[in-house]
């Protein structure tokens, strides 16, 4: 293994700013993912989330079907800024 992905943020433990400050030198190691709810976070938050240096994005227990149409725009970001999801 030579690099492995971090979750942070969302429901599950340090909030997005901590943990990319968390990671910052670790670059080499891991690579941010951060984990969101699309009932909260839209398409202007994941370009913030790429912007702090997340390069993937974890759903887990959404609250409705994850291909709901409301959803697809957020997942339409992530694609266009390459962002790789974890269902």
């Amino acid at each position: 293994i030579t690099r492995a992905c971090m979750l942070t943020g969302g429901r599950f433990g340090t909030s997005y700013e901590r943990g990319i400050r968390i990671l910052e030198d670790y670059r080499e190691l891991y690579i941010p993912v951060a984990v969101i709810d699309p009932e909260d976070i839209g398409p202007r938050e994941v370009r913030e989330l790429y912007d702090m240096g997340y390069r993937g994005l974890k759903l887990i227990g959404v609250a409705r079907a994850y291909d709901t149409a409301d959803y697809m725009p957020t997942y339409g970001m992530a694609e266009k800024l390459g962002m790789p999801i974890l269902f």
